[in-house]
């Protein structure tokens, strides 16, 4: 069968210091490098590859106060070398670069963020702004928020992914990009409320993609697994609205039981436009959401437990492909969303229920995980998020988080 292997290391140094001494707020500076090394196997065609990338990056941060506006600005910069490469189109260097200032300040009782920026890639160049008002009302807090970004896109989308004389993985877009016309355009607004240990909170959000590029699966047999996809881009605008309702019980409680929930509505708004905007509205579930119940307490006055309960689900849906030799989640064919035959025409509703404890020991954290725990059982044989490809069942995880210096 296919095969995918990823390793992937990284070394951050970060350094915060007093270089320009005329300001009131220290400076950041921080480096990072990567090596990153991807190998796949086809064992169907006896093929193999092998990419390996190496990466600088650097960040620069700085905050300052000028009257009444509290200003942070941030430079960052990335530069990847592919060392070793046996995939066509695939190599040279690769960099990126952003600038963004970001103004936050007080209007009356509420606060108002600016945010602008302007995005530099090998591929692209578009800017980006975002602003955000919030204003408590008595026991009412509101917010908006509104937003305008480019589409990151990648170099499989545009250049492709083939091997020399063998197979076509991935045809390329047929049609440039157009950096700042590839927008996405998002709005949000919100309102929250307290009444003694409960908390509620609404939100709504809506959000345009003009040119939405995709990877889409299109199999010579309908109903059969394909390694060969398609990089298009919608004829019209996606646009989709939704709406999130959470709320609490006791939610930040030191000690003791509390209980927090979040449940979504998720609607695509022009899924008739075309045949693709309807294949990628029905790749997401129109509801989803989540609960947890748990519990707080101290052991031997000095280990702080969190010890809690929590369940994910969402309503069917087409979902994605995942397409082994890159890595992606492909959009599915619209009436055979399930590959194979006697196959089920959606994926879900489903859900998960994990649970998982969390102790805090002075500066260290450690987390014990018992992840999809009803998964291979007679109340639920498996759980997929995606066809052919079920979520581990009743996994165990452990882990440790511990800043030694910072």
């Amino acid at each position: 069968g296919n095969r995918r292997k990823t390793v992937r290391n990284d070394l951050t140094a970060r350094v915060r210091a007093p270089f320009f001494p005329t300001l009131d707020r220290r400076t950041e500076l921080s480096a990072r490098w990567t090596s990153h090394t991807f190998d796949y196997r086809d064992g169907a065609q006896d093929t193999t590859w092998t990419t390996k990338l190496n990466g600088g990056h650097l960040r620069l941060r700085q905050s300052l106060t000028v009257g009444g506006h509290h200003l942070t600005g941030t430079a960052r910069g990335s530069l990847w070398q592919i060392g070793r490469s046996d995939v066509p189109r695939f190599d040279g260097v690769r960099g990126a670069a952003h600038v963004a200032l970001r103004d936050s300040l007080r209007l009356g009782a509420g606060d108002l963020l600016l945010h602008a920026g302007g995005h530099l890639t090998t591929e692209q160049m578009y800017p980006s702004a975002r602003v955000r008002l919030r204003h408590p009302a008595g026991p009412i807090r509101l917010n908006a928020s509104v937003a305008l970004t480019g589409q990151r896109g990648t170099w499989m989308e545009d250049e492709g992914f083939a091997i020399e004389n063998e197979r076509t993985y991935v045809r390329p877009l047929d049609t440039g990009r157009g950096g700042f016309a590839d927008r996405l355009v998002e709005g949000r607004v919100g309102i929250g409320t307290g009444f003694g240990p409960f908390d509620l909170r609404m939100n709504g959000f809506a959000h345009q993609i003009q040119n939405s590029v995709d990877l889409y699966a299109d199999p010579s047999v309908p109903g059969t697994y394909t390694d060969t996809v398609s990089a298009r881009a919608t004829p019209s605008p996606v646009r989709r609205a939704g709406l999130t309702l959470a709320g609490g019980w006791r939610r930040n409680a030191q000690r003791g039981l509390y209980a927090t929930g979040r449940g979504t509505l998720l609607k695509t708004l022009n899924a008739d436009a075309s045949l693709l905007h309807d294949r990628l509205a029905r790749t997401l579930p129109q509801a989803f959401g989540q609960v947890r119940v748990g519990a707080r307490f101290v052991l031997f006055t000095s280990l702080t437990m969190d010890l809690y309960v929590q369940a994910r689900g969402w309503s069917a849906m087409n979902s994605r492909w995942f397409h082994p030799p890159t890595g992606r989640l492909v959009v599915p064919p619209r009436q055979t969303p399930v590959p194979g035959p006697n196959a089920p025409n959606k994926v879900g509703p489903s859900g998960t229920i994990d649970v998982r404890a969390e102790a805090q020991l002075r500066d260290a954290t450690l987390f014990f995980t018992f992840q999809n725990v009803q998964a291979g059982t007679q109340f639920q044989l498996g759980t997929f998020v995606v066809p052919v490809y079920p979520l581990p069942p009743q996994q165990f995880r452990f882990g440790v988080f511990w800043p030694i210096f910072d």
